[in-house]
């Protein structure tokens, strides 16, 4: 049985999306799922890197965020997902009409995940904190056949 593949989108693959790649990954292997997540962002400017309050704020949860570099989103990225999880509604329309797209609201409930770019630490971990709940909970309804 093959790996089933998540990909992550915000707007600019340094925040949001970034962060929760990082998450994923850190449940995903504490908890052995057959899932593997990826993220990708609509805007990005080549190299950029996590601010450092995302990498402050994944720290504080236990996450390792060393060497992450923003990724455009692509095609072949979509395709090559099995789900695609917008951090908004907004984002989700941008994307268009693409296979197993959802925002991340519409799979677990809840409200789209605010960007905290320029928002403060206090902010991204408050969204890291959000992300890290909705992403567990994604994982273990995804891990029992109960979502797509």
């Amino acid at each position: 049985m093959r790996t089933y593949k998540i990909l992550f989108v915000c707007t600019g693959n340094t925040c949001r999306s970034a962060m929760a790649e990082k998450i994923a990954g850190h449940l995903i292997n504490k908890n052995g799922y057959d899932i593997s997540a990826e993220s990708a962002g609509l805007y990005v400017e080549p190299g950029s890197a996590m601010p450092a309050e995302a990498v402050q704020a994944l720290a504080g949860l236990g996450i390792k965020s060393g060497g992450y570099t923003a990724k455009q989103l692509n095609p072949e990225d979509i395709a090559a997902a099995d789900l695609v999880i917008s951090m908004s509604h907004e984002i989700k329309i941008a994307i268009g009409g693409c296979k197993n797209s959802y925002a991340l609201t519409e799979l677990i409930g809840g409200r789209d995940i605010p960007d905290p770019l320029g928002k403060g630490i206090r902010f991204y971990k408050i969204v890291a904190e959000y992300l890290f709940a909705a992403i567990e909970e994604l994982l273990k309804r995804l891990s029992k056949g109960e979502i797509i």
